[in-house]
């Protein structure tokens, strides 16, 4: 065999292979623009959906903080007034005590008068105590509820998109 011919048969499976490479490539090309055509079609409307979304979640997180926001000044004012009243009565009480001290004519009686006051005024510490505290818990759980719903809400819909 002439040495042209080996050298023709040498060239030949190249290009025909190179050719196929080629096509495959324009294959695997036009698969792939289908495959992002079909995805970018897809995923507007999900885009969309979820921007909708996104917006009303900032809403109504927004809302939830209004919300959250005038309880806990409504609260905090309902716990100064409160205060205030407390201790105008306590300033009340201290002023009949004195003048109870000073009514006193005997040292025993100034000391029983003198440990009755403590001892009442002990308890109404206790009491004044465990009011405000109480009217505390009150007013922290009722301004962030709104709040706490609207997180509970949030989590509860990303979990089940997640899950999905």
């Amino acid at each position: 065999m002439p040495k042209e011919t080996k050298a023709r048969k040498k060239e030949t499976p190249n290009v025909g292979l190179e050719a196929a490479k080629r096509a495959a490539k324009a294959r695997n090309s036009s698969n792939i623009n289908k495959i992002m055509e079909k995805t970018m079609t897809n995923t507007k409307p999900n885009f969309e959906k979820l921007g909708s979304d996104a917006a009303a979640q900032g809403k109504e997180g927004f809302d939830a903080f209004v919300k959250t926001s005038t309880l806990l000044a409504k609260g905090t004012e309902d716990i100064f007034k409160t205060y205030i009243a407390l201790a105008q009565t306590s300033a009340e009480k201290s002023a009949e005590g004195v003048k109870a001290l000073l009514g006193c004519k005997t040292i025993y009686e100034l000391t029983e008068t003198q440990n009755k006051l403590a001892q009442d005024s002990f308890e109404s510490y206790v009491s004044n105590v465990t009011n405000l505290s109480e009217l505390t818990m009150k007013v922290a759980t009722d301004s962030f509820e709104p709040l706490n719903a609207t997180i509970t809400k949030t989590v509860k819909k990303a979990t089940e998109s997640v899950a999905a």
